[in-house]
């Protein structure tokens, strides 16, 4: 594409004017260095990928809003690193939410002086209702007290294969405490967000 074009006000006219040549150069400017940013950022391409073509979409949707080149490019950089440190913020939020219920459930199956047998028991139940590897998991993290490590042997997997059954298997298990009716299920639900909230 013609260098003059990528600088010309002619560029920003057509943009304006919702050409499409004017979008493809735009694209075609300035794509791999937001693209880059990202991945530099995030070091997850998939991920930056997705922030980078989101960006463009809403350049497109807010192109009456610039009148020069350098106002484009300020926006996408911007925009990008505001982008990348919510994702950031959000996966930081997201692995330590998942910490705190691994360890919230651990705590209410091995307290026994703040449960009782009848409320260890239904946690077993619902354990019972997960799917076969999950539940074998989960048991031996939470009633036989083995490590990632320890479980990986075990169960002939590696300790990524372990973390990703446990984490399905809390989701499940969350899923299970939602969805229940009877009163010592909300009763376990509630004692659970309680020990949420003191983490």
């Amino acid at each position: 594409m013609c260098s003059e074009y990528l600088v010309s006000q002619a560029l920003i006219e057509d943009f304006h004017a919702g050409k499409e040549i004017a979008f493809c150069a735009i694209t075609e400017r300035f794509y791999a260095t937001v693209y880059t940013f990202a991945t530099n950022m995030l070091g997850d391409k998939e991920e930056a990928k997705d922030i980078a073509q989101d960006l463009f979409i809403k350049l497109w949707l807010k192109r009456s809003d610039f009148d020069s080149i350098g106002n484009i490019k300020a926006f996408l950089l911007v925009s990008c690193r505001n982008a990348c440190l919510n994702y950031l913020r959000f996966s930081m939020r997201k692995k330590k939410n998942e910490k705190r219920v691994t360890e919230s459930i651990y705590a209410l199956i091995t307290l026994d002086d703040e449960l009782d047998e009848m409320l260890r028991y239904t946690i077993r139940k619902y354990l019972e209702s997960l799917p076969d590897r999950q539940k074998q998991a989960l048991k031996l993290i939470f009633f036989n007290g083995l490590k990632p490590r320890e479980v990986a042997d075990k169960m002939g997997i590696t300790v990524d294969g372990v973390k990703k059954l446990r984490m399905s298997g809390l989701a499940k298990f969350r899923e299970i405490f939602n969805s229940a009716t009877s009163p010592i299920a909300l009763f376990l639900l509630s004692l659970l967000i309680y020990a949420l909230l003191r983490k």
